[in-house]
Protein backbone atom coordinates (compact mmCIF):
# COMPACT_ATOMS: atom_id res chain seq x y z
CA UNK A 1 0.00 0.00 0.00
CA UNK A 2 2.84 2.37 0.76
CA UNK A 3 4.26 1.90 -2.75
CA UNK A 4 0.94 2.72 -4.36
CA UNK A 5 0.60 5.91 -2.34
CA UNK A 6 4.14 6.96 -3.20
CA UNK A 7 3.59 6.30 -6.90
CA UNK A 8 0.37 8.32 -6.93
CA UNK A 9 2.08 11.16 -5.07
CA UNK A 10 4.98 11.20 -7.56
CA UNK A 11 2.61 11.18 -10.55
CA UNK A 12 0.59 14.01 -9.00
CA UNK A 13 3.71 16.12 -8.50
CA UNK A 14 4.85 15.47 -12.09
CA UNK A 15 1.40 16.35 -13.48
CA UNK A 16 1.13 19.51 -11.41
CA UNK A 17 4.66 20.57 -12.35
CA UNK A 18 3.95 20.01 -16.05
CA UNK A 19 0.66 21.92 -15.81
CA UNK A 20 2.42 24.83 -14.07
CA UNK A 21 5.15 24.80 -16.73
CA UNK A 22 2.44 25.06 -19.40
CA UNK A 23 0.77 27.97 -17.57
CA UNK A 24 4.18 29.68 -17.37
CA UNK A 25 4.65 29.12 -21.12
CA UNK A 26 1.27 30.67 -21.85
CA UNK A 27 2.08 33.74 -19.77
CA UNK A 28 5.52 34.09 -21.40
CA UNK A 29 3.97 33.80 -24.88
CA UNK A 30 1.20 36.34 -24.22
CA UNK A 31 3.70 38.77 -22.69
CA UNK A 32 6.02 38.44 -25.69
CA UNK A 33 3.08 38.82 -28.10
CA UNK A 34 1.77 42.03 -26.52
CA UNK A 35 5.32 43.44 -26.59
CA UNK A 36 5.16 43.38 -30.40
CA UNK A 37 1.86 45.30 -30.61
CA UNK A 38 2.66 48.91 -29.76
CA UNK A 39 4.33 51.84 -31.47
CA UNK A 40 7.64 51.39 -29.67
CA UNK A 41 8.10 47.69 -30.60
CA UNK A 42 11.25 46.68 -32.37
CA UNK A 43 12.59 43.63 -34.17
CA UNK A 44 14.11 42.59 -30.81
CA UNK A 45 10.57 42.23 -29.43
CA UNK A 46 9.70 40.04 -32.42
CA UNK A 47 12.86 37.97 -31.78
CA UNK A 48 11.73 37.28 -28.19
CA UNK A 49 8.36 36.07 -29.47
CA UNK A 50 9.85 34.00 -32.28
CA UNK A 51 12.14 32.17 -29.82
CA UNK A 52 9.00 30.57 -28.37
CA UNK A 53 7.96 29.04 -31.72
CA UNK A 54 9.18 25.76 -33.13
CA UNK A 55 11.02 25.76 -36.47
CA UNK A 56 8.06 24.10 -38.19
CA UNK A 57 5.37 26.53 -36.97
CA UNK A 58 2.32 26.95 -39.17
CA UNK A 59 0.29 30.15 -38.72
CA UNK A 60 -3.17 30.15 -40.28
CA UNK A 61 -5.74 32.93 -40.46
CA UNK A 62 -8.75 31.36 -42.23
CA UNK A 63 -10.73 34.62 -42.41
CA UNK A 64 -8.04 36.17 -44.61
CA UNK A 65 -6.89 32.95 -46.30
CA UNK A 66 -3.40 33.23 -44.85
CA UNK A 67 -1.14 30.25 -44.19
CA UNK A 68 2.48 30.89 -43.25
CA UNK A 69 4.96 28.11 -42.56
CA UNK A 70 8.34 28.10 -40.77
CA UNK A 71 9.67 30.31 -38.03
CA UNK A 72 11.68 32.41 -40.51
CA UNK A 73 8.60 33.27 -42.60
CA UNK A 74 6.48 34.04 -39.52
CA UNK A 75 9.27 36.30 -38.25
CA UNK A 76 9.32 38.20 -41.55
CA UNK A 77 5.55 38.63 -41.32
CA UNK A 78 5.67 39.92 -37.75
CA UNK A 79 8.50 42.31 -38.57
CA UNK A 80 6.43 43.72 -41.43
CA UNK A 81 3.87 44.95 -38.85
CA UNK A 82 6.41 47.00 -36.87
CA UNK A 83 5.35 50.62 -37.28
CA UNK A 84 1.69 49.81 -37.91
CA UNK A 85 0.80 49.95 -34.21
CA UNK A 86 0.30 53.09 -32.17
CA UNK A 87 0.80 53.97 -28.56
CA UNK A 88 3.67 53.06 -26.34
CA UNK A 89 4.62 50.06 -24.24
CA UNK A 90 1.77 49.37 -21.85
CA UNK A 91 -0.95 50.68 -24.18
CA UNK A 92 -1.51 47.25 -25.72
CA UNK A 93 -3.15 44.67 -23.47
CA UNK A 94 -3.97 41.00 -23.55
CA UNK A 95 -6.77 39.83 -21.27
CA UNK A 96 -6.96 36.07 -20.86
CA UNK A 97 -10.53 34.83 -20.41
CA UNK A 98 -10.22 31.04 -20.56
CA UNK A 99 -7.64 28.30 -20.94
CA UNK A 100 -7.66 24.54 -21.34
CA UNK A 101 -4.44 22.63 -20.78
CA UNK A 102 -4.22 19.10 -22.12
CA UNK A 103 -1.37 16.65 -22.43
CA UNK A 104 -0.30 17.76 -25.91
CA UNK A 105 -2.27 20.97 -26.42
CA UNK A 106 -2.91 24.31 -24.77
CA UNK A 107 -5.95 26.35 -25.79
CA UNK A 108 -6.21 29.96 -24.64
CA UNK A 109 -9.05 32.37 -25.28
CA UNK A 110 -8.06 36.01 -24.92
CA UNK A 111 -8.82 39.55 -25.98
CA UNK A 112 -6.15 41.77 -27.52
CA UNK A 113 -6.54 45.54 -27.21
CA UNK A 114 -4.15 47.76 -29.14
CA UNK A 115 -3.91 51.04 -31.05
CA UNK A 116 -3.24 51.44 -34.76
CA UNK A 117 -0.64 53.98 -35.82
CA UNK A 118 -3.47 56.50 -36.32
CA UNK A 119 -4.61 55.80 -32.70
CA UNK A 120 -7.72 53.81 -33.63
CA UNK A 121 -8.60 51.41 -30.80
CA UNK A 122 -8.83 47.76 -31.83
CA UNK A 123 -10.26 44.90 -29.75
CA UNK A 124 -10.02 41.32 -30.96
CA UNK A 125 -11.00 38.05 -29.36
CA UNK A 126 -8.76 35.16 -30.25
CA UNK A 127 -8.27 31.52 -29.43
Amino acid sequence: MRYTFTLIAVISVICCTTAQNNVDRIEKYLSALVSTMHGESTSKDVDKLIELYSEDIVYEHPKFGIRIETRKTVKEGLNSFIGSYGGKEGDAQIIKSNQIIGTDVIIVEFEINFLTNDNKKIKRKQI
